[in-house]
C-alpha cells in the first residue's frame, strides 16, 4: 500500500516557492478530452495564462477562448511533451486514453509528463479516480483506503501514482493527486453518461450497467475541474491525495430521474444485464475492458471528501440540478451542430 502525507521536506525548486503568481503559464496535457478541456476553461475564466496541449488532429473540435494558447503535442513523445511544457508553473496530467489502449501508452506517457515538468521546474497537478481502490473496503472511503485494484487497469493505475510520488520524494517535481469518481458534464460522452443525457434529448431509455439502486458520487466535470486549479495554486496541498467527491451522492435511478425531468421526458431506465454487456464485449473492445470495473455499479461507491472540505470550506459545488441543465445545454447543442454539418455537406 502508497500512502503519501505532506510533502518531504526539501522538496523545493527556484521559482516554485509560494503561491502561483497570476502570471505564470498554466500548460495542461490532454485539453482535447473532457477533463483537460474543462481545466482549460476555468483556467481561461479566471484569466490566468493557459496552454492547451492537443494532438493536431483533435485541435479542430475545439473553439478556444483568445485567451488559451494552442500547442500541438503528443505527450507519448518526450521531446515534445518537454517542447509542450517550457515555461510552465504548473502541469496538468488529463490525458484521455480508451481503455483498450492504456497498457500500451498509460505509463510512457505519465513518465513523459513527469520528465516534462522536471525540466520545466513546474508543478504537478495529476487528477486520478477510484480505479486504484478496487472493490470499496468501506464507504464513505477517506484519502487512507489501502490501495486493492482489482484489474489491469487499476493496477496500471497505482503503478501510475507510484511513479509520480517516487518523482515527488525525489525532488523532481512536487506532484498532488485530486482523486474523483468518473465525471459527467460537457464533452463527457462516455458509455456510463453519454446515453443518459441522449436518451433524454431523444426520448429513449437510459441504459444503466449494475444496481440502479445502489449510493454512488455523481460529479459534475466543471467542479473537479475548479478543485485541480485551487490545489494546484496551493502549495501546502502537494505530496497528498485529496478526494473530490461532488454535490453529494445518490442512486443511478434517481440520478437518471433528475436527467429526464429537466429534459420535460418522462424518465425510463433500462437496466443491463451482465451477461447482455459480457455479449457485446465480444464484439467491443471497450465494452469488454469497461467489465473490470463492474463492482463500482453493483455495491455503494462513496467517497469521503470532508478532508478537502475542511482545508477549502469556500469551494461549493455545482448544484446537480444546475450541473444537470448545464450538461443538456451542452448535448444540444452538439445535437444542433451535428445537424447542421449534415445539413452542409
Amino acid at each position: 500500500m502508497v500512502t503519501v502525507g505532506v510533502a518531504p521536506a526539501g522538496v523545493t525548486h527556484a521559482g516554485r516557492e509560494g503561491v502561483v503568481m497570476a502570471d505564470q503559464l498554466h500548460v495542461v496535457f490532454g485539453a482535447h478530452g473532457p477533463l483537460g478541456a474543462a481545466i482549460v476553461r476555468h483556467l481561461a475564466r479566471q484569466g490566468l495564462p493557459v496552454r492547451a496541449v492537443v494532438r493536431r488532429t483533435a485541435a479542430a473540435r475545439f473553439t478556444w477562448s483568445p485567451r488559451v494558447e494552442v500547442f500541438h503535442g503528443d505527450a507519448l513523445y518526450r521531446r515534445s511533451a518537454i517542447e509542450a511544457a517550457d515555461g510552465a508553473a504548473v502541469v496538468y496530467r488529463c490525458i484521455p486514453v480508451r481503455y483498450s489502449l492504456w497498457a500500451d501508452v498509460w505509463q510512457t506517457a505519465t513518465d513523459n509528463i513527469i520528465a516534462a515538468a522536471t525540466q520545466a521546474r513546474a508543478r504537478l497537478v495529476s487528477p486520478g479516480n477510484v480505479y486504484v481502490y478496487g472493490d470499496y473496503s468501506e464507504a464513505p472511503a477517506d484519502e487512507r483506503h489501502p490501495l486493492a485494484p482489482a484489474g489491469e487497469k487499476g493496477s496500471l493505475r497505482v503503478a501510475t501514482q507510484e511513479a509520480l510520488w517516487r518523482a515527488h520524494r525525489e525532488g523532481r517535481t512536487e506532484v498532488v493527486i485530486p482523486r474523483a469518481p468518473d465525471p459527467f458534464g460537457p464533452c463527457v460522452t462516455n458509455r456510463v453518461f453519454g446515453p443518459i443525457f441522449e436518451g433524454a434529448q431523444h426520448g429513449r431509455s437510459a441504459p444503466w450497467f449494475g444496481d440502479p439502486d445502489v449510493l454512488r458520487d455523481l460529479l459534475f466535470i466543471d467542479d473537479i475541474a475548479a478543485a485541480a486549479v485551487l490545489l494546484g495554486q496551493t502549495p501546502d496541498a502537494y505530496g497528498q491525495v485529496w478526494h473530490v467527491p461532488g454535490a453529494g451522492p445518490m442512486t443511478p435511478r434517481e440520478f437518471i430521474e433528475k436527467v429526464y425531468r429537466a429534459a420535460g421526458r418522462e424518465p425510463k431506465l433500462h437496466q443491463l444485464s451482465p451477461a447482455a454487456v459480457r455479449l457485446k464485449g465480444m464484439v467491443d473492445a471497450e465494452t469488454r475492458e469497461f467489465l473490470e470495473f463492474r463492482y463500482l455499479f453493483e455495491r455503494p461507491s462513496v467517497l469521503d471528501g470532508s478532508k478537502f472540505a475542511a482545508r477549502f470550506p469556500d469551494f461549493e459545488y455545482t448544484p446537480h440540478e444546475q450541473a444537470i441543465e448545464r450538461t443538456l445545454d451542452w448535448f444540444a447543442a452538439r445535437k444542433a451542430e451535428e445537424a447542421m454539418e449534415r445539413a452542409t455537406c
